[in-house]
């Protein structure tokens, strides 16, 4: 069964409402508003530490690119069929936000949520039967053709990265939308990770570094994590364009050989 809402973050205040849950394990690489969301509703967290390919033991997981198959309450990931197993999933698109819940009573309850809270009476009134914050929208459909052909320039980046001495890539699935493409910088190249961003941005190329440690905000904090940590000095994501690769691969020749002293 599906709903259709427009912002993920309220779909998982929901999630975490009907569900119950007063205390959850998230991994310390994640979107960070899975610990801010958490926060206003008063759920203690836990940070867990992650796997190379962002997996881990967790009640909440982000699979922003496919790159594991996950097992946990409440998943979140790109357009397209369900990957892993879970009782809800929150499936993030260009168009809005896919849930989906097998559960009937966890339907009903996080539809209600959606819906404010509120139950229609008559002549055009309403009542309170729930807390809940109002974020629905009319169902759509994302092309099949869109995850097709980002697979294919995936499949072209794949080639084209094999085995080169700078970074390291994920084996990506094929089934979703993916948020863009992840690569892990060889460890001589973790001290020049700003600069080669800025570079990169200086060429218009949108490069992100979207994920640090949840564990170094302040408001949340918690236990050094080595593996979180050391794919934070790692990762970046590139944009999923065939156009990327000479340029990439330039500014990465500037920088191979300035290293790291640790």
């Amino acid at each position: 069964m599906e709903l259709y809402a427009t912002n993920a973050q309220i779909v998982y205040m929901g999630a975490l409402h009907v569900l119950g849950l007063e205390r959850i394990k998230l991994p310390a690489i994640a979107p960070p508003f899975l610990a801010t969301v958490a926060k206003v509703l008063g759920i203690e967290i836990e940070l867990v530490d992650i796997d190379w390919n962002m997996g881990a033991q967790a009640h909440v997981l982000a699979n922003p690119f496919e790159s594991f198959t996950p097992e946990a309450p409440i998943i979140i990931q790109g357009a397209g069929p369900s990957v892993g197993s879970g009782e809800i999933f929150i499936k993030e698109a260009p168009s809005g936000v896919v849930v989906e819940v097998e559960d009937p009573h966890l339907f009903q309850e996080l539809s209600r949520f959606l819906d404010g809270g509120l139950r229609p009476r008559a002549m055009g009134s309403f009542e309170v039967v729930g807390p809940g914050l109002r974020d629905r929208r009319d169902p759509f459909s994302l092309d099949l053709e869109t995850i097709q052909a980002q697979e294919e320039t995936i499949a072209l980046l794949d080639e084209a990265f094999r085995e080169n001495p700078y970074f390291d890539t994920l084996p990506l699935g094929k089934r979703t939308l993916k948020m863009g493409y992840p690569i892990l910088l060889k460890p001589s190249l973790y001290c020049p990770k700003e600069d080669i961003w800025a570079s990169l941005r200086e060429r218009q190329i949108p490069v992100q570094a979207p994920f640090r440690p949840l564990y170094r905000s302040p408001a949340i904090g918690g236990e050094f994590l080595p593996t979180s940590e050391e794919f934070y000095k790692a990762h970046l994501v590139l944009p999923i364009e065939a156009g990327i690769i000479q340029p990439l691969f330039e500014v990465l020749e500037t920088y191979r050989y300035r290293g790291c002293r640790f």
